[in-house]
């Protein structure tokens, strides 16, 4: 495997939640979480962590939605 493969990022899945769109990614043990608002084609917010923390990676990412949703703004 040559560098390049290994510096690669991986699409992992896509998740919905509130409207917003949370595209999960992967580079090495890295995990990336790009978050979308509504009808938007660009990222707004990230959340990174390590692989193994992919299940707290996931519950910062809604927390982060909530709060912008709750504050009036993700609509």
């Amino acid at each position: 495997m040559n560098p390049r493969e290994r510096d690669a990022l991986l699409f992992i899945a896509k998740v919905e939640y509130r409207r917003h769109t949370i595209k999960i990614v992967r580079r090495g043990n890295q995990i990336k979480l790009l978050i979308h608002r509504p009808d938007s084609p660009l990222a707004t917010e990230m959340v990174a962590d390590v692989l193994t923390n992919y299940e707290k990676a996931l519950q910062d990412a809604r927390h982060l939605i909530d709060r912008l949703v709750d504050g009036g703004e993700g609509r």
